[in-house]
């Protein structure tokens, strides 16, 4: 029993020991952000994460009945998702997204919102390509979601005309459809 603890206190002070100019590694930091994605959250777990203020707050009563309509601020400028209730459109919801470049030119924008409806539970993903060789890009979508609370998440990236390459920091907003 003895022999076999001091062959693993052996074992332990080489797996300790310093590394040795021959065998040393050199090592650099990586940061990243993670980022958890709200909108595509099922109910109970969506719930969870409000309340650890993992997640903004999803019903009209948190949110003093507007949506949180969300505008992310980053290192290439902002982007932004606002859902409404066209009151003419049974179902439909608008889906208003802007982005606004600090660092150029955009050139192209590839993009994709992700919407749930909390009441039937349906997912669903739609986006396309723009070219707005322009600091500003917008655009409004249409899309029916059917009535209940719908909430959504803009995510995709923007290249600027000298070569830059920025990704949309997810903006997400809540809205109640009829």
């Amino acid at each position: 029993m003895s022999l076999l603890l001091v062959a693993m206190a052996a074992t332990l002070m080489a797996v300790a020991a310093p590394a040795t100019a021959a065998t040393s590694v050199s090592a650099r930091e990586v940061k990243g952000q993670l980022r958890l994605n709200c909108t595509a959250l099922p109910a109970q777990q969506r719930q969870y994460a409000v309340e650890r203020n993992y997640c903004p707050p999803v019903t009209a009563a948190e949110t003093g009945g507007v949506g949180v309509q969300n505008t992310v601020w980053g290192e290439c400028g902002s982007s932004s998702l606002y859902i409404y209730d066209p009151a003419e459109a049974n179902g439909v919801a608008r889906f208003d997204m802007a982005l606004h470049s600090t660092v150029g030119t955009m050139v192209e924008v590839s993009w994709n919102v992700t919407w749930h409806n909390q009441r039937t539970g349906q997912v669903s993903t739609f986006g396309d390509g723009a070219w707005p060789w322009s600091s500003d890009w917008s655009n409004q979508v249409p899309i029916w979601t059917n009535w209940g609370t719908v909430s959504g998440g803009l995510s995709g990236s923007m290249v600027t005309i000298w070569g830059g390459w920025c990704t949309i920091l997810l903006p997400t907003d809540i809205e109640y459809i009829l």
